[in-house]
This record gives C-alpha cells, structure tokens and sequence, in this order.
C-alpha cells in the first residue's frame, strides 16, 4: 500500500468516527457526493419497550437541490444479525408523524412509533431511508443509527388498571412518555382520546399529543369496543413540568367523532330522540338521502353541524373519562 493511499484510508476513518460521535451516519452514495448534497439526518431517540420503539429524527435539506419538507422516509428496525424486526412500511404496525421545525425552515422533524415483539427480539440498530422529493421513486439517502436503541420500558406502569382502562406497555424517553393501553368503549364508533398526565399537585404536566390504534387494518380492531392504541405525553407547554419531574396521575378522555353520515336505525336510536329533547327534531341540521339500495342515510351539511346540534347530542358523542394513579 503506498503512503498517499494510507493517508486516504486514515483521513476516511477519521472522518466516519467523526460522523458517528456527532450521532450522524450516511452510507449508499459516495461521499464527495453526500457532502455537496442530499439531505442530513440527526437521530434524536432510538428507544423501545417490549411491544413498542420509538424513533425520532431530524432530516435537514439545506445541502439538498431541494427541500421537499415532509418528504416520505423508511424507518427500519434491525436485530444483531440485520434481521429486518419492524419497519415503517408494514401497514397497521407503524405511526409516522412530521412538522417542519419551527424557525428552521429547511429541516423537517419526524417521528415513527413501531409495534413489534421487542422482548424476544430487541433492536440494536436503526435504518432510516430519506426521500429528497415528494416522489414514490425518488432517490433516497439511507443512514444508520451510530447507537444501538435504549431498553426504556417503565416497569412499574406496566399492568396498571383502573375499571376498564390498563396500561399494556409504557416507556419515558427524556421529558416526553409513551404508553400502549386498552380501554373497552361504549361501542366500536369512531373515538378520539384527549388527556393529560398530572403531577401531585394536580397540574398537568405533559398533554396527550400524538395517538394511533395498532393494526387497525387487521379484522374485528375496527369493529370492537374494546380498542388498544398508542399515545404520546408531551410537555405542557403552559405548565413545562421540570426536568426531574414525574407524573402521578393519568387522565384519559374518549369523544365520539360524528361521522359524516349516519345509518337510520343508527340515527333513530341515539340520534333523533336527542334532537327532540332538544326541541331541534325540525332543524335541517341533517340531510336525508336514500341510496339506490333504499338504504336511508342522515349526512351532516358541508358546513358542519351548529353549535347547538353538537351540544344537543353531547350524550352520545362523550365517551368515558378515566383517572388512573401512577407510581
């Protein structure tokens, strides 16, 4: 090996441990190429639990030709032997969420919540695959974790009920909490969760922000009231708990979300006899339709519902409300 190729290979090494200290990590296009363009990937948090990880990113596009924003990416994750585990590609099984970053225009952040088996089969490397367009084919730069994913199961939250609400899974990644829970639903409607975590005083310290049903495209999910889903606690940014700070207490509300048409026998029976009570059986604030089937339908107006229909039907619509103690 001549000494001009020696100093290459060194100044490359030094060059890659660089990389990987500074949590960064490229590889599938040549170097020269990667550093005049293509985006840039930081990882922020690579953790899991046993039923759930969570991986989260920045990708920033000021070295890009372009700046695609939220473009599509591919997060995977890889067991020792690089044995594909969960990837963001597997339909029911993973959440992505994106924002741009405030006042950093070109960098768009991410987030991708992956069920999977990790008690039997724990991740030790990260893959994530970046578009730099909006395009399905569109040339992606693929970079890999410089750090194996952190075991950050919460043990002691693991198995917590209280009635009908229990707690399948939980893990804490900095400031901010994910669970995996099941709450039986007064029926297998549309339901949207709000809630908190509380400290001891009662303030609520972190806010349900970001929440998914696993396999909801698998049968009988959809169709059941007894519904399993993802959550994201972030911090309050009214009440910013501290650093050290840890929640007591958990508040998980249900509301029905109105669908955009009603079935008649579904309309007769919850529906109309609320509108009554109300004194608005007359009010157009539903349209009625017939399909060729002769199927009778109720569809809400392109405008919405009125402020008074909505509270009208307020006993239908809100769902259970539960608290559950933290240790």
């Amino acid at each position: 090996m001549s000494r001009k190729s020696g100093l290459r290979i060194f100044a490359l090494l030094l060059a890659v441990a660089a990389l990987a200290a500074a949590g960064w990590w490229q590889f599938g296009r040549p170097a020269s190429v990667a550093e005049a363009q293509g985006p840039r990937l930081r990882f922020q948090t690579l953790a899991y639990s046993d039923t759930f990880a969570v991986v989260v990113f920045d990708v920033d596009y000021a070295r890009s030709a372009h700046n695609p924003g939220c473009a599509p990416t591919d997060v995977t994750l890889l067991d020792a032997d690089g044995k594909v585990l969960a990837s963001s590609r597997q339909k029911g099984a993973a959440f992505t969420q994106c924002a741009p970053r405030e006042n950093q225009p070109t960098t768009a952040h991410y987030q991708t919540m992956l069920v999977g088996d990790f008690a039997h089969h724990p991740p030790t490397k990260v893959q994530v695959a970046v578009a730099e367009a909006q395009r399905p084919n569109a040339v992606r730069d693929v970079y890999l974790s410089a750090r194996a994913p952190q075991h950050a199961t919460l043990d002691k939250w693991r198995g917590l009920q209280n009635g009908r609400l229990k707690i399948k899974d939980a893990l804490r990644a900095g400031q901010v909490f994910y669970l995996q829970a099941c709450q039986k639903l007064p029926d297998a409607g549309d339901w949207t969760p709000s809630g908190n975590l509380r400290l001891a005083d009662g303030t609520p310290g972190w806010v349900l922000n970001v929440w998914a049903v696993p396999y909801y495209n698998a049968p009988g999910v959809l169709t059941s009231a007894q519904r399993c889903f993802l959550v994201q606690f972030i911090p309050n940014p009214d009440h910013a708990p501290g650093t050290r700070a840890t929640p007591a207490q958990m508040q998980i509300t249900w509301q029905r979300n109105i669908p955009e048409c009603i079935e008649d026998a579904v309309f007769q029976k919850h529906v109309a006899p609320l509108l009554a009570k109300a004194n608005l059986s007359k009010s157009p604030a539903f349209h009625k339709i017939t399909l060729p089937d002769g199927e009778v339908q109720w569809c809400v107006p392109q405008g919405g519902l009125p402020a008074n229909v909505r509270k009208a039907l307020t006993p239908w619509t809100a769902g259970p409300t539960t608290t559950l103690a933290l240790p």
